[in-house]
Order: structure tokens, then sequence, then C-alpha cells
């Protein structure tokens, strides 16, 4: 069977051009590089959060309602766990 060849196409139009694909994560292609040196560190680690004093907490400063409120929570806890162990 013959035919009618087809239209030359420009293949610069349907393929994509450079920078177009997308990157991919090479740790899927090869292994990882290790994150780790044996050199010494130029800094030493430092934690500059603020953090509270020795006399920033205060037991008799606790309110009788705060006591009650985690009670109350405790004690629905309690059910609810026990309400899945009989189930």
């Amino acid at each position: 069977m013959s035919g009618r060849g087809k239209e030359p196409v420009d293949f610069r139009a349907t393929n994509p051009g450079p920078g177009k694909y997308d990157q991919s994560n090479m740790n899927m292609v090869r292994n990882k590089a290790p994150s780790y040196s044996l050199s010494t560190r130029t800094t030493l680690p430092s934690d500059d959060t603020k953090k509270p004093g020795p006399g920033a907490h205060s037991p008799e400063k606790v309110r009788f309602y705060q006591i009650q409120q985690i009670l109350k929570w405790l004690m629905s806890l309690w059910q609810f766990l026990i309400m899945i162990a009989w189930s």
C-alpha cells in the first residue's frame, strides 16, 4: 500500500527547550552524600532562647480553679479510656 507521505514536522516546536524540565531529586538516582564532616566546628553551638529564672515558679500562685480544670480533664480522659477498653 502506498499513500501520501506525512507533512514534515518541525520537531523544535514539539520538544521542550532547555530549562523546561523539572529538576528531579538526585537522592532517588544516586546515594546521598554524607551530611557530616571530619573537620572541627568554626563556631560553638549556642542556645539563645529565654529561660525562666529560679524564682519564676511560685506554687502558691496556682489557683484552685486551674487545679479543678486539670482534674476534670483527667477524669474525662480516664472515662474515655475505660469506655474504649470495654467496647
